[in-house]
């Protein structure tokens, strides 16, 4: 939802509304959605909101941990990230519908953890899921998923796409996940990656059977299906 042309977001939304039964926002301004919802009487999907949160994204990660290794009550869970990100707030909020047996944090030591995140964990914590912090993604390594993305997301706001743009920053190596650490720990772990990945997942984990980030990506068609039948039935959203 771009205003290259002045036009102010009353007007817009009053001028999209007139032609759609659904509006979807992504915007990397935080409170666009919620205004956008606020203006007009159509359903509003959180396609992504800046460093706020991305629902649709953690429905589609937790769909596919689902689809390829079942229960997620039943699994161990970890989450290797840069703790401001919108996908891992949205994700680890969700979590607490089906609280896995163990989540573990892997982050930065010495940067304060998000609070939102740090109050989703918290929340896992009291509905009995047994929830630890580490840094090393080596430690995750004995995990049933995990899901991996840059520590410093800021970095790469404005990527764009191609090699050039992702070796502008390398990863620490304590962050990044190969095909040697996996075979070396004799690894079953499921890794997913929302992407796009960085120097965080290497590329030779591709061909293990461990990855399952292009899956993942598959696997959005019907839930993004699902929530536009959902939003366009009418059918009131109890949370």
């Amino acid at each position: 939802m771009g205003h290259a042309t002045g036009e102010t977001i009353e007007d817009h939304i009053k001028t999209v509304e007139a032609y759609s039964d659904l509006i979807i926002v992504r915007s990397h301004l935080e409170d666009l959605p919620y205004k956008v919802a606020r203006l007009s009487y159509l359903p509003i999907i959180n396609a992504g909101n800046g460093s706020d949160e991305h629902p649709t994204q953690a429905m589609i990660d937790i769909y596919a941990i689902y689809k390829m290794r079942g229960d997620l009550s039943k699994l161990s869970i970890a989450l290797s990230c840069d703790t401001k990100a919108r996908f891992a707030v949205s994700f680890v909020k969700m979590l607490r519908l089906w609280p896995p047996q163990r989540f573990t944090l892997c982050c930065l030591p010495g940067i304060a953890i998000n609070p939102a995140v740090r109050e989703a964990m918290e929340r896992l914590h009291s509905l009995g899921t047994l929830v630890s912090v580490v840094h090393n993604v080596v430690e995750t390594l004995d995990h049933d998923v995990l899901s991996i993305q840059m520590q410093d997301m800021s970095k790469f706001s404005n990527a764009s796409l191609g090699y050039d743009a992702v070796d502008k920053e390398q990863e620490t190596e304590p962050f990044t996940i190969t095909a040697k650490k996996i075979l070396e720990h004799n690894s079953n772990t499921l890794i997913l990656n929302p992407l796009p990945r960085f120097s965080e997942l290497d590329t030779s984990c591709d061909s293990l059977p461990n990855a399952g980030y292009f899956q993942q990506v598959k696997l959005s068609t019907p839930i993004r299906m699902a929530i536009l039948e959902r939003m366009l039935s009418g059918t009131p959203w109890t949370g």
